[in-house]
C-alpha cells in the first residue's frame, strides 16, 4: 500500500510537470487570445447546466491554498481503495479541471476589455520599472563615485545625528506619555503633602495634554480619569475650607486659595467658607451645650434631636458657668479663626498692590481679578456682622435660661466676666456690641450692686471715724498694681478704648494671639506684699533718726552778704547739716489704713466695671462717691474752720466740688428720708487726735499723713481714668472727663488751707515782689553782683528750712512730703521771680544779664540748701528769661508753645523784650497775638 501510494504522488506530480510543460510550450508557440479562443471552443461543446454542476462537485478543500490537495486524496484513499474508483476519481477530477478552465475562461471573455487595459497598464509598469532600475543603477554609480571623494565617517555621523533627533523626539514624546500615565499617582502624593495648588495646576496642565497625545492608546481613558481626580481635588479642598473654621493654617489656607483661583472658583469659595463658618457655630454651640447637660443629666433621655433652646434650660446651675465659658471659648475661637482669614486676605491685597504699582499696565490683573478681589473682599467684610450675629443666637438663649438671682458672688462675677469679654471681642471683631446681651444681665446687677455699694459707704465711714491718721509704712514701688483688688488688670489685653481701636483698623491683640482670654484669672493671696520692714512706728528707718551735730561752716558762709554779715552768721548756725534722707526709691508714698481701704474698694469697684459692663456708669458714679467720701472727710478734719476762712484758698472749682459733695452725699437730718440718692452721715474726727496745740505746729504730722493720702489716692484715680472711660458708654464719657476735671485734678488745692500753718507763713513772697519792684532793670553797665532781694528770699529759705528740720527731729517727716514742701515753695518762688520780672516797665540788655544772674544765684544758693533733684520748674523762669533775648517771628513761635505764662507776663515779655525794638504795628500784632492765645 505505501509502494502504491508512491507511486501515485509520483504520477500526480509528472502528470503536474507535464502540464506545466504543455503550458510553457503553449506559451511559448500560441498566443494567449488564440488560447482563449479554443477554450471558448470547447467550452460551446459543454452543456452550461452540466458545467455548473461539475464545479459545484469540487471539494472546498481545493478552494484552499494552505491545503495539500494531493495529502487530501491520499487520505481518502485509505478509506476505500479500489482501482475502478481511482480511476473514476482521476477521471471527475479531470472534468472538474476542465469545467474550471472553461468557466475561467468564460469570465475572462467577458472581461476582455479590461483585461486588454490591464495588460497595457501592466506593460506601462514593466516600463516604469525599467526606468526605475536605471535610476537606481545610476543612482548607485553615483553612490558609488561619491563614496569615493567623500570619507564614509561625515556621512556616517550625518546619518547618527538625524537618527539621534528622531531617538530624542520619541524620548521627549515618551517622557511625556510616562508623566501622564504617573499623573494620578503623584496627583494623590500632592493631595496628600497638602499640596493642593500644585496638584489643581499639574492636573489642569494634564488635562491640556492630554488631546495633544490622544492618538496613543496607552492613555485614551487618561483624560477620564484626570476629570475624576479634579473632582477629588475640589471634595478635598472644601474638605479642608470647613477645617479653617476651628483651625486656621496660613499656609494651607494659601494652597486652598490659589487652586481655588487656578479652578476660576474664588468666589464660590468665599461663599462657601461663610456658609461653613455659620454650620461650624451651630454646631460646635449644640456639642458644648450636649455635653454639659449630658453631664448634668442623670438619665439618659436627652439625645441630639433637642431643640437648642430647650437643651440649654436642661444644663444644671452648678455647671452654668464651666458650660458658658466653653461655649463662649468655642465662639472665640471661630471668630479669630475668621479674623484672621480676613487679616490674610488684606496682606495679599496690600501686597498685590505693592506689586501693581511698580507694573506697567500691560502686565496688571484685568477686570476679571479687579472684580475678584472687590467681591472677596465686600463678603469678608458682611461677613464680620453676620458671624457675630449668629454668635450671639447662641450666647443669648444660653445665657437667659437660667436664673441668676441665686447664684454665689464669685459664680456671678465669672458670669457677668465673661460676658463682658464676649461682647469687647464682638467690638474688636465688628465694631458692633450687643444690647441684647447687655440688657439681659443689667437688671438684676444693678440690683446687687446698689446694695453692695451702701455696705461698703457705712465701712468707710466706720474707719474714717476711728482713724488715728499714722503713716502706714508700705513698699517704695507700691501702686494700686500691689494691690490683689487689681491683680485683674494684669490679664487685660486692651487698655485704649476697643471702639477706636476697632474703628481705626488696629489690631489689639485678642485674635491675632492665642492666648485664651477666657481663662481663668486666679490670684493667690499670699502674693500680695506691700508693707516695708524695717521700719519705726513714725514709718521712717532707723538711720534716718541719726542726726549729725556738726555744723555746715561752709553752707552759712554762702549766706553772708557784706551789709548784713553777722545776722547771716547767726541764723546759718541754728541749721544743721542735711542728713542723709531716704530716697524715693527707699521710701513708700505717705499713706494711711483708710486710704488702703479706700484703694482696695477702688479695686473690687473697678473689677465690677469691667464684669457689670451694662451698669459700669452705675458703679462708676459709686466710685465718685467713694472718693468724695474720702475728700469731704479730709476737708472737713483738717481744712474746714467755723468761720470758713479757709476757703478763700479754694478755687472755685474745689468749692463747687465741696458744696456738690454735702448737697448730693452727705445726710442731713432736716431733709426728708424720701431723698433721693445714696446718703451718708457726715464722718466725725477721731476723738483721741490732738489738731490744736501750736507744739505740733497744729498737728502737721496727720495733717500730712491725711493730705498725701489723699493726693496719692488722686494720682492713682487718674491713673485709672483712661480704664473707667473704655468701661462706660460714650454718653457717660462726658461726665467722667467733668468729674476729674472738677474734683480728681484739683485735690492738691487741699494742700493749701491744710498746710497754711506752715506753708503761707513760712516765706514772705509778697515782700519779696516789692524788693523786686524796686529793682532798676534798665541798668547800662553789666552787674557783677546780684541783687539785695535775692538775699532776702534766700534767708527766708533758710528759715523754713530750720522750721522743717525741727518737725523732722520731732515727729519725721517722711522724704517725699519733705520734697513736696520744698516743691510747693520753690515753685511759688520762681512765679514770684517771673512775676517780679513782668514788673518792670523797661528793661535793657544790662538788666536782662542781671535776671540771668539773680536767678543763678537763687539756684546756687538753694541746690546746697535741699537736696531736692533737679530743682523743680526753673525751666519756667529761663525760659521766660530767654524769651527777653527773641526775634518777632519767634516771638510770635514762643507765645503760641508757652501758654504757661499769664496774659500780664507775656505782654509785659513782649512791651520790655522784642517789642521795645518794633513798630507800633508789629507790636500791636503781637499784642493781639496774645489775646487769641490766652482766650484759646
Amino acid at each position: 500500500m505505501a509502494a502504491f501510494k508512491s507511486r501515485f504522488k509520483n504520477f500526480l506530480r509528472l502528470s503536474d510537470q507535464q502540464k506545466g510543460i504543455s503550458d510553457e510550450t503553449s506559451e511559448g508557440d500560441i498566443t494567449e487570445i488564440q488560447q482563449l479562443q479554443q477554450h471558448a471552443a470547447a467550452a460551446k461543446k459543454e452543456n452550461p447546466a452540466d458545467l455548473a454542476e461539475i464545479i459545484s462537485q469540487i471539494t472546498a478543500i481545493y478552494y484552499d491554498e494552505d491545503e495539500d490537495c494531493c495529502q487530501f486524496e491520499l487520505l481518502e484513499l485509505d478509506k476505500e481503495y479500489n482501482m475502478s474508483i481511482l480511476e473514476n476519481r482521476i477521471m471527475d477530477l479531470k472534468r472538474q479541471e476542465m469545467a474550471a478552465r472553461k468557466k475561467v475562461s468564460d469570465l475572462v471573455l467577458a472581461n476582455y476589455i479590461d483585461y486588454v487595459q490591464e495588460l497595457q497598464r501592466v506593460a506601462e509598469l514593466q516600463l516604469s520599472l525599467q526606468n526605475t532600475v536605471s535610476v537606481c543603477v545610476n543612482g548607485r554609480r553615483s553612490l558609488t563615485m561619491a563614496k569615493q571623494g567623500v570619507s564614509h565617517g561625515g556621512l556616517g555621523v550625518l546619518a547618527k545625528h538625524r537618527k539621534r533627533q528622531r531617538l530624542n523626539s520619541v524620548l521627549s514624546t515618551l517622557r511625556t506619555l510616562k508623566t501622564l500615565q504617573m499623573t494620578d499617582v503623584r496627583l494623590q502624593e500632592m493631595l496628600k503633602e497638602g499640596n493642593y495648588a500644585g496638584a489643581t495646576q499639574l492636573c489642569l496642565e494634564c488635562l491640556s495634554a492630554v488631546p495633544l497625545y490622544k492618538q496613543y492608546t496607552c492613555i485614551s481613558d487618561l483624560g477620564s480619569k484626570l476629570k475624576d481626580t479634579q473632582n477629588v481635588i475640589e471634595n478635598q479642598l472644601e474638605e479642608v475650607l470647613a477645617t479653617m473654621c476651628n483651625t486656621f493654617d496660613s499656609h494651607q489656607y494659601q494652597q486652598v486659595q490659589i487652586a481655588y483661583r487656578l479652578l476660576g472658583k474664588s468666589q464660590g469659595a468665599i461663599d462657601q467658607l461663610l456658609m461653613h463658618f455659620t454650620s461650624t457655630i451651630h454646631s460646635n454651640a449644640f456639642s458644648v451645650v450636649f455635653e454639659h447637660a449630658k453631664m448634668g443629666s442623670s438619665s439618659e433621655t436627652i439625645d441630639q434631636k433637642v431643640p437648642y433652646r430647650d437643651l440649654c434650660k436642661v444644663v444644671p446651675s452648678n455647671l452654668f458657668t464651666t458650660c458658658l465659658m466653653s461655649l463662649c471659648k468655642a465662639m472665640w475661637k471661630i471668630m479669630r479663626n475668621y479674623y484672621r482669614i480676613k487679616a490674610w486676605h488684606e496682606s495679599v491685597e496690600k501686597k498685590d498692590s505693592e506689586e501693581e504699582a511698580v507694573l506697567s499696565d500691560d502686565d496688571m490683573d484685568g477686570d476679571e481679578t479687579l472684580f475678584n478681589k472687590t467681591y472677596v473682599k465686600q463678603k469678608l467684610e458682611l461677613g464680620l456682622s453676620r458671624i457675630w450675629q449668629d454668635v450671639q443666637q447662641k450666647v443669648k438663649p444660653f445665657l437667659v435660661s437660667t436664673d441668676m438671682a441665686h447664684f454665689a458672688y464669685d459664680n456671678m462675677i465669672r458670669v457677668l466676666d465673661t460676658i463682658n469679654k464676649l461682647i469687647s471681642l464682638g467690638v474688636e471683631f465688628c465694631g458692633k456690641g450687643s444690647d441684647s446681651l447687655q440688657e439681659s444681665v443689667r437688671q438684676q446687677s444693678l440690683k446687687y450692686f446698689n446694695t453692695y455699694h451702701r455696705m461698703r459707704l457705712d465701712e468707710l465711714r466706720a474707719f474714717m471715724e476711728n482713724e488715728a491718721w499714722e503713716i502706714c509704712p508700705v513698699r517704695s514701688t507700691f501702686t494700686f498694681h500691689s494691690l490683689r483688688e487689681f491683680q485683674f488688670m494684669k490679664n487685660l489685653s486692651r487698655v485704649t478704648d476697643v471702639s477706636e481701636a476697632s474703628s481705626t483698623g488696629e489690631v489689639t491683640g485678642s485674635f491675632d494671639s492665642d492666648t485664651d482670654p477666657f481663662a481663668d484669672e486666679e490670684f493667690d493671696e499670699d502674693t500680695e506684699e506691700i508693707m516695708e520692714s524695717g521700719l519705726g512706728a513714725d514709718g521712717a528707718s532707723d538711720d534716718e533718726h541719726h542726726w549729725e551735730d556738726e555744723e555746715n561752716e561752709d553752707l552759712h558762709k554762702d549766706y553772708v552778704d557784706e551789709l548784713t554779715e553777722d545776722s547771716a552768721r547767726t541764723t546759718s548756725r541754728r541749721i544743721p547739716r542735711q542728713v542723709s534722707r531716704m530716697s524715693n526709691t527707699q521710701r513708700g508714698p505717705i499713706l494711711s489704713n483708710t486710704t488702703l481701704t479706700v484703694l482696695r474698694l477702688f479695686g473690687n469697684y473697678m473689677q465690677m466695671m469691667h464684669v457689670l459692663k451694662p451698669i459700669a456708669s452705675d458703679v462708676l458714679e459709686c466710685v465718685t462717691q467713694l472718693f468724695d467720701y474720702y475728700l469731704y472727710a479730709i476737708f472737713t478734719f483738717f481744712a474746714a474752720d467755723p468761720d470758713e476762712s479757709t476757703e478763700k484758698d479754694l478755687s472755685g472749682k474745689m468749692k463747687t466740688t465741696l458744696k456738690r459733695i454735702k448737697e448730693q452725699l452727705i445726710f442731713n437730718p432736716q431733709e426728708s428720708s424720701r431723698a433721693e440718692g445714696v446718703k451718708v452721715p457726715s464722718p466725725t474726727v477721731y476723738e483721741f487726735l490732738d489738731l490744736d496745740n501750736p507744739k505740733t505746729l497744729y498737728g502737721l504730722s496727720p495733717r500730712l499723713v491725711a493730705t498725701e493720702s489723699l493726693v496719692f489716692l488722686a494720682k492713682q484715680f487718674e491713673s485709672l481714668q483712661s480704664y473707667c472711660e473704655n468701661c462706660i458708654l460714650e454718653t457717660r464719657k462726658g461726665f467722667l472727663q467733668q468729674y476729674f476735671s472738677q474734683t480728681v485734678y484739683n485735690v492738691d488745692e487741699l494742700r493749701r488751707p491744710v498746710y497754711s500753718q506752715v506753708s503761707k507763713k513760712a516765706i514772705n513772697y509778697s515782700q519779696m515782689l516789692t524788693y523786686m519792684s524796686s529793682v532798676k532793670w534798665d541798668i547800662k553797665d553789666i552787674m557783677s553782683q546780684h541783687s539785695q532781694y535775692v538775699d532776702s528770699l534766700l534767708k527766708e529759705c533758710v528759715n523754713f528750712a530750720d522750721q522743717i528740720n525741727k518737725i523732722e527731729r520731732e515727729v519725721g517727716i517722711p522724704q517725699q512730703a519733705y520734697h513736696i514742701l520744698w516743691e510747693m515753695s520753690i515753685k511759688l518762688a520762681n512765679r514770684t521771680f517771673v512775676e517780679g520780672f513782668s514788673q518792670a516797665k523797661k528793661c535793657s540788655n544790662e538788666g536782662r544779664a542781671l535776671m540771668q544772674l539773680d536767678y543763678q544765684q537763687f539756684l546756687t544758693k538753694l541746690g546746697k540748701l535741699t537736696e531736692l533733684r533737679p530743682i523743680p520748674d526753673h525751666d519756667y523762669v529761663e525760659t521766660y528769661i530767654k524769651a527777653y533775648y527773641l526775634t518777632e517771628t519767634d516771638m510770635e513761635k514762643w507765645i503760641q508753645d508757652h501758654r504757661e505764662y499769664t496774659h500780664k507776663q507775656v505782654t509785659s515779655l513782649v512791651m520790655c523784650g522784642v517789642g521795645a525794638h518794633l513798630n507800633r504795628k508789629a507790636r500791636q500784632k503781637l499784642l493781639a497775638l496774645i489775646s487769641d492765645d490766652t482766650n484759646k
